[in-house]
């Protein structure tokens, strides 16, 4: 197994003495040669390791003064445009990242689902419901509808024979069936908790939350399954890139 980069390390710890308290906000945190010598790394990996967490906006640097707590609500924060895994964005922004499968079911398929797969009668599938968890604090939970007519070879049985044994159904679907996924095309909702997911994400009924909803996509662009992912934003924020488009020069432009 491949070993942590010493910097998400570093930033770890950093992070997690914020949120313990260590640091409240408008306190600095010890500066780059304190960090050396307390961690024994090199300057390379205490700026880096400084700079990821100014990434998730919990310290703010002065320039010439030092580097302060912002916020002692540590979060992880991810580009929305990029098609990544929730545990390897989770790992990127240095928190220890795990994921636990809750439940493995046989459903029918919602209509919003088999419409967004391009199916055209209602069918049964697979749901594979997965808790992500950052810094032991579940933060999303993932439900991902794999439809039988799609996946004639996933039985129930299988899937939670062999499921457990990736990190992610992205892992799954290309190591069982050598599928690989590569997009998603999501629709983005804010809604309440409630009285389901509310208690998996330890939060109270009329917390509000993030859907992600859409369907997920190989490289030929088939439809593979459709994933909803429910997101405590306390936690877990998107970034979004907005750009103005580029200027088009059309006939009569001078």
């Amino acid at each position: 197994m491949a070993r942590e980069p010493l910097y998400r390390v570093v930033a770890q710890n950093l992070l997690s003495d914020i949120a313990a308290g260590k640091y409240a906000v408008g306190e600095q945190i010890p500066t780059e040669p304190e960090l050396r010598k307390h961690y024994g790394v090199s300057r390379s990996t205490i700026r880096e390791a400084v700079a990821a967490i100014v990434r998730q906006g919990v310290v703010e640097r002065l320039q010439g003064i030092g580097t302060f707590v912002c916020s002692t609500k540590v979060s992880t924060i991810a580009g929305i445009q990029t098609y990544s895994d929730f545990t390897e964005v989770i790992e990127a922004t240095g928190h220890v990242a795990r994921q636990q499968v809750t439940s493995i079911t046989t459903v029918t398929l919602s209509a919003t689902a088999v419409s967004a797969l391009g199916l055209t009668a209602s069918c049964s599938g697979i749901r594979i419901d997965s808790l992500r968890y950052s810094d032991n604090r579940p933060v999303i939970l993932c439900s991902e509808f794999l439809p039988t007519v799609l996946w004639p070879r996933l039985t129930l049985d299988a899937a939670r024979e062999s499921r457990a044994m990736y990190r992610t159904t992205t892992a799954f679907v290309k190591g069982e069936y050598g599928k690989e996924t590569s997009y998603n095309r999501l629709e983005i909702s804010a809604i309440s908790a409630g009285d389901n997911i509310g208690p998996m994400l330890e939060l109270k009924v009329d917390s509000p939350l993030l859907l992600l909803s859409g369907p997920t996509f190989d490289e030929r662009d088939n439809a593979m399954y459709f994933n909803m992912d429910y997101v405590n934003t306390a936690y877990f924020r998107f970034s979004v890139l907005r750009t103005k488009p580029a200027h088009r020069i059309v006939k009569g432009d001078s």
